[in-house]
């Protein structure tokens, strides 16, 4: 019966069982409450502040990477976070990590460099 359905055995024996307890029912799945997040709202507070202002901790410039953020909030605060959880939260916050811009690796240099000194003129649109 497995084989025909693509299942594992055991997960036949499950079904089973759960039919004899809750009938029909038993075979939904079950809605789990997430968990509750590490980080209480004000330690939350203050770890978006150094994303946006682009300072660690202790005040000094950084360019944050998720592992950087990781470790910072696992020192500062103590407790650890997994990497996609810092993602996940980060999205849902509105929040981006700022990555440099890439460079194709047969790009010009002083082509760029001379790019980058260049103001923007505003397009005029007919």
């Amino acid at each position: 019966m497995a084989n025909v359905l693509g299942v594992a055995a055991e997960t036949i024996w499950r079904w089973a069982k759960a039919y004899e307890k809750d009938g029909l029912v038993g075979l939904y799945p079950k809605s789990r409450r997430a968990k509750p997040s590490k980080l209480d709202i004000e330690q939350k507070t203050v770890v978006l502040a150094w994303i946006d202002e682009c300072r660690t901790p202790e005040g000094n410039p950084v360019h944050w990477t998720l592992e950087r953020l990781r470790q910072a909030i696992a020192d500062h605060f103590g407790v650890v976070l997994g990497i996609n959880t810092i993602w996940i939260w980060l999205r849902k916050e509105a929040r981006r990590l700022k990555v440099p811009r890439p460079r194709h690796v047969n790009g010009n240099e002083k082509a760029q460099e001379a790019l980058k000194k260049t103001p923007r003129v505003a397009s005029k649109t007919s």
